[in-house]
């Protein structure tokens, strides 16, 4: 194919799908469905502007396999997703700032899927959780999910559950990120969570439930836990209780990759945070076996934290935890 052409063609998919960066962006009702169609190596684009601060989802229907890309109105991604909807479609949530406009990318999850889609960007009703105040009295069915916003004063936050109704509870940030989950951690079949939260940043938490009933639930605030320091290339043994959770920082010297991993029987979960306990990522079975393995682009001279928990509140047993750079 001659090189001139091939580029030429290249431009009229690029603009055919509408792209140019969301310039040719279809504006997109809150609470409103609205139908597309993706064509070979296409991709739509939208735009909301939400009129209220808030948590917001965005999900496409149907049976095309769709990706969607979130950014702000300066062109920065702020959040991906491929299948986190039914099936094959995707979904996000956000915190979005009323008078803010945002772009949404939609787009095959490779070149050659084409077909229809729905997309609908809601608004999430949520009740709020205020930290070391008052329980909230609830009530779940079996196949529902209550939405709670947690605005954090920063550290660790602990929301939890009380009452006869088995419990599970979901964290992410506002940014899409999943942070946390637990089943049994409380009194009973009540859910506990611990996450570690910045100050002044607003968290969902979403409470679903093995049976129908009714449930209190609260959120408070927890002095930082005590960290326990990795030397580099030296492995440590520990011992998790059930449903607790062991930190460890480490402080690199170099500029690298950082790999914090466990060995052992013990199903083993990590997650990582920066210095500031800003949420990272983290890792369930990367090691051997059923143990954690995580690896961090990291600069030289910084701390890093690790929670380890396990699996499930029920896991329980000893292990070795060991960090290097490679």
């Amino acid at each position: 194919m001659n090189k001139k052409y091939f580029f030429l063609l290249i431009a009229v998919f690029i603009i055919a799908g509408g792209s140019l960066f969301g310039q040719n962006a279809q504006n997109l009702n809150l609470n409103t469905t609205v139908s597309g169609k993706l064509d070979y190596g296409s991709e739509v684009w939208y735009r909301i502007s939400p009129s209220q601060t808030g948590f917001i989802s965005v999900e496409t229907f149907g049976e095309t396999d769709t990706y969607i890309e979130f950014y702000d109105s300066n062109r920065k991604l702020l959040a991906e997703d491929d299948d986190s909807g039914e099936e094959f479609n995707a979904c996000i949530f956000y915190y979005v700032t009323a008078g803010s406009s945002y772009l949404i990318k939609v787009r095959g999850y490779d070149s050659e899927e084409t077909g229809p889609y729905q997309i609908l960007a809601a608004s999430i009703p949520t009740t709020e959780l205020r930290v070391g105040g008052n329980s909230v009295s609830g009530t779940i069915t079996e196949d529902g999910a209550n939405w709670y916003s947690v605005r954090s004063t920063g550290g660790l936050l602990i929301v939890e559950t009380t009452g006869n109704t088995d419990t599970l509870l979901e964290a992410y940030n506002g940014f899409n990120n999943f942070i946390g989950y637990d089943d049994d951690s409380g009194a009973d079949y009540n859910a506990r969570l611990e996450i570690l939260t910045e100050a002044n940043q607003t968290y969902l938490i979403i409470l679903t439930a093995y049976e129908s009933g009714r449930y209190q639930i609260s959120a408070k605030s927890a002095a930082l836990p005590a960290l326990t320091a990795l030397t580099m290339g030296r492995e440590i043994p520990g011992n998790l209780a059930e449903g607790g959770s062991n930190w460890y920082s480490v402080r690199t010297t170099a500029r690298g990759t950082l790999i914090v991993e466990t060995t052992g029987d013990t199903d083993t979960f990590l997650d990582a945070y920066d210095s500031s306990y800003k949420f990272l990522t983290n890792d369930d079975d990367g090691g051997e076996g059923y143990n954690a393995r995580i690896e961090l682009s990291v600069e030289a001279n910084q701390t890093y934290i690790f929670k380890l928990t396990g699996y499930d509140p029920s896991e329980s047993g000893r292990y070795q935890i060991f960090a290097r750079m490679r």
